[in-house]
């Protein structure tokens, strides 16, 4: 299992969690870009533009500069990366901050659309024009439980820390709630000052929330702001997508000289050339920001509820096991359902999605027999095990059976091809 998961992190979820972000940052330049070439008279017509109208060769050339120039930050130096996504998690605060703020000023101004005061002007009128399909909040949820994955990050460089069990209890708590409360706020902000069904059919909401509150110039402004935010994801998210790497090849999974730290950079640099070139590789071959988003999510959310479940599992096999880290009995059972739910629903609204990430996830199980002889040696022994119990047993000379002996089916062929004394 500890394979399989290695094996779908590395070389689907990961990677294609990666070329999303990039992919996001290159279409917010990609829109600035076109609309500075393009001229002032152009006014704020750049932001209407469909994602399909825009050069995939611009967004893609765009995202893999980004994902490049990461790992040139990253392979000379231990020290650069994490202290630039502290850098980097600062100015998203305090942008995030400011979103507040400024739509609070346009309500105050009278600046706000008729549509949006009538879905705030009561509880219902906030599900106006809502879909009922079970299956599409399912989708919906893979796109928000995305946004909110940042929390799975830290535990691929626990092994790091000093008095983890402390310090990840700590952030995971922390950053939970200091990003729930700025994400709530500012997904409120975005519907207060923009209408609710432009809000659902732009693919770049901040850049419409700052060309409505500073028309062009801060669209501009706040399309380069969000291209640095994902800037600051796709470096964190890189970072700890190395480490992971570089983990599995020092347990095996991976050739050995993944795991290798270079003996001047001090980085694991072999591990960072293979998650920044899978990670490209998504870019060039993705099918758009929404499919990744699918296939990611059932990729992640089958191993969250895996990992959960275990959970439920050792409380009652091992309820004697050291504990760090504890949680209520309730919460594993709901997250198991929700991840459940999570899992079944895409098969019916995203089948294409779904299917490819299964196929990802399960064609760990032939490749970890491929590589590993020892793990082939022991599926043969089970197999040839029951085979050889599934007969009756054969009278020996010494009036014992093989059954009782314990030989296994290759050894029985053999005794039975050389010794004179098997009857």
């Amino acid at each position: 299992m500890s394979y399989m998961f290695s094996f779908t992190a590395i070389t689907a979820l990961k990677s294609s969690t990666g070329a999303i972000i990039a992919t996001i940052l290159g279409e917010y330049v990609t829109r600035v870009g076109m609309h500075l070439l393009r001229g002032p008279d152009v006014g704020d017509d750049y932001h209407k533009f469909h994602l399909a109208e825009l050069p995939s060769l611009y967004v893609k050339m765009i995202a893999s500069g980004a994902i490049l120039f990461i790992f040139l930050t990253h392979a000379f130096h231990p020290i650069v990366g994490p202290r630039v996504q502290l850098t980097v998690t600062a100015a998203k605060i305090l942008l995030l901050c400011c979103i507040p703020i400024l739509a609070l000023v346009m309500v105050l101004m009278g600046n706000v659309p008729t549509e949006s005061k009538h879905a705030f002007s009561s509880f219902t009128g906030l599900f106006d024009g809502t879909t009922k399909d079970v299956g599409q909040y399912a989708l919906a949820l893979y796109s928000g439980l995305w946004a909110f994955d940042g929390w799975d990050q830290c535990t691929f460089v626990t092994g790091e820390l000093d008095d983890p069990a402390r310090k990840v209890s700590l952030a995971v708590i922390a950053s939970t709630e200091v990003v729930t409360l700025l994400f709530l706020s500012t997904v409120v902000s975005y519907f207060l000052v923009l209408p609710p069904g432009l809000v659902a059919r732009t693919n770049s909401v901040a850049l419409d929330f700052g060309i409505a509150t500073f028309g062009s110039t801060g669209g501009v402004v706040f399309a380069a702001l969000v291209a640095f935010s994902c800037f600051g994801a796709l470096n964190g998210h890189m970072y700890t997508y190395s480490h992971l790497a570089a983990a599995a090849g020092r347990e095996g999974y991976l050739p050995r000289q993944i795991g290798v730290q270079h003996t001047k950079f001090g980085t694991p640099l072999y591990a960072q050339m293979l998650t920044h070139t899978l990670t490209l590789l998504f870019v060039v071959f993705g099918s758009g920001f929404t499919s990744l988003v699918n296939f990611a999510g059932v990729c992640s959310w089958f191993w969250y509820g895996c990992t959960v479940t275990c959970v439920l599992v050792l409380r009652i096999q091992e309820p004697h096991l050291e504990r760090p880290y504890r949680v209520w009995l309730s919460t594993p059972i709901l997250f198991s359902f929700v991840a459940i739910f999570l899992l079944v629903m895409p098969v019916f609204s995203a089948p294409w999605e779904a299917l490819a990430a299964f196929i990802f996830i399960f064609s760990g199980m032939p490749l970890y027999l491929i590589t590993h002889p020892q793990a082939r040696r022991a599926a043969w022994s089970v197999f040839a095990s029951s085979n050889a119990y599934a007969f009756k047993p054969i009278a020996t000379s010494a009036g014992t059976t093989d059954a009782q002996n314990n030989i296994p089916m290759w050894e029985l062929n053999e005794s039975r091809t050389h010794s004179p004394s098997t009857t």
